[in-house]
């Protein structure tokens, strides 16, 4: 009795609210501790486009609270009945709150972890995470160890570490004062836990819904997003998974027959492709988006590029006979860099600093020398903002599509004869050299289908050290291919497609990261007067050497006795939406911020042996001074760089000697097709940028956003209503797809080549 009485004067009731409304309280801090670091780094990557960062996280929190509140109070109705249930007498507040706790904490740490994931994957990707990207990323062991460095970049481990702490503290003052407080009524304690929440709930749906009247200066440019719903979509989806979902979609949409004119016009193909794609009965040795490789051969083209193409195929043709003529052996080197954009190299963007890149200022600065031996464009624009995208458009000229699907990923094997199938039948070994997972995004399966008998992996590799993140590094895929292919046979005809991956998120230093490379970071940035953090240095010590292994392949295949035989084209993957560093501390133009998320650098690099051996070193290096000035002039897509690459080759004896009945390819294009139009009449160029948007570049060269988010979808309505500029292309795929396709997705349908 006295214990009790002694018991009752330490632990008086207090007058505080009960359980109901203090859990409340506990909840809606929770909220703002669990999505405040990701949201403080969003801000901030945004505020450099339009907005105040302040207002940027106070609408970006209220957009989340609703779909926050719902994982809170869901994972509490599940516990707390729980724990009242496992005691047989009424369960104590103290009980009732530790419950909550635990069931509030695993809500958190998804909140935290989610919310973290999903604003680093919008910032490099200008979109938040599917349940598909989340499903292709925790498949792949080397992008989870990858991925968990996100929680080591400085804008967010402050921010998750203060949480984490302050959750705790939180948690801990919540189970001491629960045990203090005084008895309410059940009714009353249930009440105001859901009461108060929902209306957290309610007001931040408010907010969010009338940001663009409260805040003008984020009315302009793209009201802030939650990831929550986003993924919750992509897991209602109405086909049985993303990836074969897309040939559903294309396969029931049931656009009008008229669109697909537009549509084969969209993509650089004639519109004879459009007629001929709904024609029956279906001959699998008729392809329907058959195009000519003999210039000479195709069509006249009414497209806004039509003038452009015949100047520049022109130049092409005779440049190709000057230089590979008389070449009965070629290695193409084909080199897609991760993350390559234009704005980050000093040659293309004169706010950039000297020094990040000196190998790719070199490629630029040889193309302007009297007697170049260097192709570049100024003005090449990114087809889509994925590597698959990249790759459908460097080998395909099909990365630009409606939805932002890729035909290398998520259309299974769809019969298009690419540049590799053409190179296939004309005698070239085909290649592919990647630091990592070939399955990734349905790679392997793509390039096999394509003709490529030899890809080299990440496990296949010699490491004097294993690498810790998610690929081998730069340095070691270059040395090691430029190896493995000088030990093939020596008459032998290559084509070697290298796609780097150590420019990436979240951009970890190699293990053969060399001293000069971080002198070199550390001297540009001092020199640019620039403002640059912890996880920017990161990303330029990634970008300096990817530009540091593609000098070293440089010099090394000039060196070697393959350099007669070679030619090395180099560009960029596609570009990246992470802070724009050179652009000053004023928000960026409309114009301005797009060409930086759009551009990319492309270089063809003639080795000097291959010049020596042509019968008139002097003209090719006037036709290459030509060529590289109509480059720069007008702008380019990087759906143009198979199409560029076969016009270069044509004149080789091996092309040449392919028989009439395969000399065709279903290449897209847009500067050098004569047929490429869009819905937008002074548009020349097409593209999705890494802001996943829609973009054209104009006749006068202004780069404009077209205001439709190039977003995944995942049902017909959405479809229809989804990058419309682009849809006419799905109009042809469809006819394509259920025709054609259905048919004859046979590898001999496109090649007579296994």
């Amino acid at each position: 009795m006295h214990v009790a009485a002694v018991s009752e004067r330490r632990a008086p009731p207090t007058r505080a609210p009960g359980l109901g409304l203090t859990l409340a309280a506990y909840l809606g801090v929770a909220l703002v501790l669990g999505l405040l670091p990701a949201r403080l780094a969003l801000a901030h990557h945004q505020a450099q486009f339009a907005g105040n960062p302040w207002i940027l996280t106070l609408v970006g929190l209220a957009a989340d609270a609703p779909f926050v509140v719902l994982i809170y109070l869901v994972t509490n109705l599940v516990a707390v009945p729980v724990a009242a249930l496992a005691r047989r007498k009424r369960p104590t507040a103290r009980l009732l709150a530790i419950s909550a706790v635990v069931a509030t904490t695993l809500g958190f740490l998804f909140v935290l972890w989610g919310s973290i994931s999903a604003t680093e994957f919008k910032i490099e990707r200008g979109l938040y995470p599917t349940s598909f990207d989340l499903g292709m990323g925790l498949a792949d062991a080397g992008y989870v160890r990858s991925a968990l460095g996100t929680f080591f970049l400085s804008r967010f481990l402050l921010g998750w570490v203060a949480a984490l702490i302050g959750f705790a503290l939180l948690s801990l003052a919540f189970v001491r004062v629960s045990s203090r407080l005084t008895r309410r009524r059940r009714a009353f304690e249930i009440a105001s836990a859901l009461l108060v929440p929902g209306a957290i709930a309610l007001a931040g749906f408010g907010l969010h819904r009338g940001s663009p009247h409260l805040f003008p200066s984020i009315a302009n440019w793209r009201v802030v997003e939650s990831p929550f719903p986003v993924f919750a979509r992509s897991l209602g989806t109405k086909h049985e998974n993303v990836r074969f979902g897309y040939i559903a979609l294309i396969e029931h949409i049931d656009l009008p027959p008229g669109q697909r004119e537009p549509g084969a016009a969209a993509l650089g193909l004639s519109p004879d492709a459009a007629h001929r794609v709904a024609q029956a009965p279906i001959d699998c040795a008729r392809h329907p988006l058959a195009q000519p490789i003999d210039a000479a051969a195709e069509p006249k083209g009414q497209g806004v590029n039509a003038d452009f193409a015949s100047r520049a195929g022109a130049v092409i043709d005779e440049l190709s006979r000057e230089l590979v003529a008389h070449k009965p052996r070629l290695r193409v080197w084909h080199v897609a860099l991760e993350s390559m954009r234009a704005d980050d190299i000093a040659a293309l963007n004169p706010k950039a600093p000297a020094g990040l890149t000196p190998a790719f200022d070199g490629l630029y600065a040889s193309a302007s020398e009297p007697t170049p031996r260097v192709i570049v464009a100024k003005q090449m624009y990114q087809a889509g903002v994925r590597t698959s995208q990249g790759i459908a458009a460097l080998t395909c000229g099909s990365g630009t599509m409606p939805w932002g699907f890729s035909t290398a990923r998520d259309l299974g094997l769809p019969p298009l004869r690419c540049l590799p199938d053409v190179l296939k039948d004309a005698g070239f070994a085909l290649s592919f050299y990647y630091g990592s997972n070939p399955g990734f995004d349905n790679q392997q399966s793509f390039l096999h289908y394509h003709g490529f008998d030899r890809l080299m992996t990440e496990r296949d590799y010699v490491e004097a050290v294993p690498h810790r993140g998610w690929a081998v590094p730069d340095r070691i895929v270059m040395t090691q291919a430029l190896a493995a292919s000088g030990a093939r046979p020596g008459d032998e005809s290559q084509y070697n497609l290298l796609l780097s991956l150590t420019h990436h998120h979240p951009f970890a230093r190699p293990e053969d990261f060399p001293p000069e490379v971080e002198t070199r970071v550390r001297a540009a940035v001092a020199a640019s007067g620039h403002e640059v953090g912890a996880d920017h240095v990161k990303r330029l010590e990634t970008l300096s050497y990817a530009d540091f292994a593609l000098g070293e392949m440089i010099a090394a295949l000039e060196a070697s006795p393959a350099a007669a035989d070679s030619l090395l084209v180099v560009g960029g993957d596609h570009s990246t939406s992470d802070y724009l560093l050179w652009r000053g501390s004023d928000q960026l133009k409309a114009e301005e911020r797009q060409r930086a998320l759009a551009r990319i650098p492309f270089a063809i690099v003639l080795p000097d042996a291959l010049l020596r051996s042509c019968p008139n070193p002097a003209r090719v290096r006037e036709l290459v001074s030509q060529l590289s000035a109509l480059l720069s002039l007008h702008p380019t897509s990087q759906n143009d760089v198979p199409r560029l690459i076969l016009r270069l080759l044509a004149r080789s004896p091996r092309i040449s000697a392919l028989p009439q009945a395969w000399r065709w390819h279903t290449l897209g294009g847009q500067t050098l097709s004569p047929h490429f139009r869009v819905a937008r009449p002074d548009a020349v160029v097409a593209g999705i940028d890494s802001a996943t948007q829609l973009f054209f570049v104009t006749q006068g060269g202004s780069v404009v956003d077209a205001n439709e988010p190039a977003w995944p979808v995942f049902d017909l309505d959405a479809a229809r209503r989804t990058t419309p500029t682009l849809v006419p292309q799905a109009a042809l795929l469809s006819a394509f797809m259920t025709g054609y396709a259905r048919r004859c997705w046979e590898w001999s349908s496109i090649r007579r080549q296994r």
